[in-house]
């Protein structure tokens, strides 16, 4: 029933671009630019324009490197998933394994994987750089040091008492998610709520908080967010205290169902189709049952409809080079 109501979704809906003109050209070139290599920077969510030659001569100089890699007669794969197959096909008769287990392991038609690189900020040279709990702790024990940064936290001592405050490292960027981008409403609403309670739990002075609740409130409206949501956001925040927000919460065991799908214009309404479908999931429904552990499974059966991102802006502009 639910693929029969689905099916009858329009299947031309009107179409509004996010991108304007000038973007698409943009990343027309930037794709089509053999120049320049374009990767997502190891950590921080950064995009890197990496030089073809430095990247190829880096390529180079890591490939060539006898201590890690070693040049191949032939392609071992063929060889490989023989001799996997032998010893999953051995493991099941040895009911080691079962057919469940032996499908999952086993890859019919295995590829060869791809050798790329990703970019690392130097880190080392700067004055945040912590290597390790072991660093972070040896610097708190250094008593001429009246602070020390650690991950995303700024920790002081002051008359002997520890604070904590929001550090932002100086290679860091404004990665927050554009609004005009291509996602659920209530994924976009959500992220100002996270990142302004992160931000008062990451403050134990009000003043810091109140400093990088501005400075966060810039970054969202550089990102076209709405001041409404905003404001909400930041009031949310505003009325916690940090003790509380430091509080461990109890982590809940999800048992539910999910029904995956990738996001598009019909996806809302595609979820209302999956709550008709699947009525006796209700609690309405459970309580009619009675109880009895059997019924718990049943109580389990309404799936979340949970959605797929498609591809990021900046995986546009990747060109495989291999």
């Amino acid at each position: 029933m639910a693929r029969r109501d689905i099916e009858k979704l329009p299947s031309k809906v009107p179409f509004v671009d996010n991108l304007t003109a000038q973007e698409k050209r943009a990343l027309s070139r930037l794709k089509n630019n053999s120049d320049f290599i374009i990767r997502e920077a190891d950590k921080g969510g950064n995009i890197v324009l990496w030089p073809h030659e430095l990247y190829t001569r880096e390529a180079y100089s890591q490939l060539e490197n006898p201590r890690f890699y070693r040049k191949l007669p032939s392609d071992p794969t063929g060889v490989y998933s023989t001799k996997l197959r032998t010893l999953i096909d051995r493991a099941l008769e040895l009911e080691i394994i079962n057919t469940g287990e032996r499908d999952f392991i086993w890859v019919k038609h295995p590829t060869t994987s791809t050798f790329y690189m990703l970019p690392k900020p130097l880190v080392l040279d700067l004055p945040s750089y912590t290597r390790d709990s072991s660093h972070f702790i040896a610097s708190l024990q250094d008593i001429s040091l009246a602070q020390v940064n650690f991950l995303d936290l700024n920790v002081a001592c002051q008359d002997g008492v520890l604070s904590t405050g929001l550090y932002r490292k100086p290679t860091a960027t404004n990665n927050l998610l554009e609004f005009r981008s291509f996602h659920p409403s209530h994924t976009k609403k959500g992220i100002p709520v996270g990142q302004f309670l992160r931000t008062r739990r990451n403050c134990t002075r009000d003043e810091d908080f109140y400093r990088e609740a501005q400075d966060l409130t810039k970054r969202f409206k550089k990102r076209t967010y709405p001041n409404k949501y905003i404001s909400q956001a930041y009031q949310r925040a505003k009325g916690q205290s940090q003790v509380a927000l430091l509080q461990p919460r109890e982590k809940i065991l999800d048992k539910s169902v999910r029904f995956i799908t990738g996001f598009n214009t019909h996806w809302s309404q595609v979820s209302v189709y999956m709550d008709e479908v699947f009525p006796y999931g209700s609690k309405q429904f459970v309580d009619c049952l009675g109880d009895g552990p059997k019924w718990d499974k049943i109580s389990l059966l309404l799936p979340d409809v949970i959605k797929r991102i498609g591809m990021a802006l900046y995986a546009l502009t990747l060109v495989s080079y291999s």
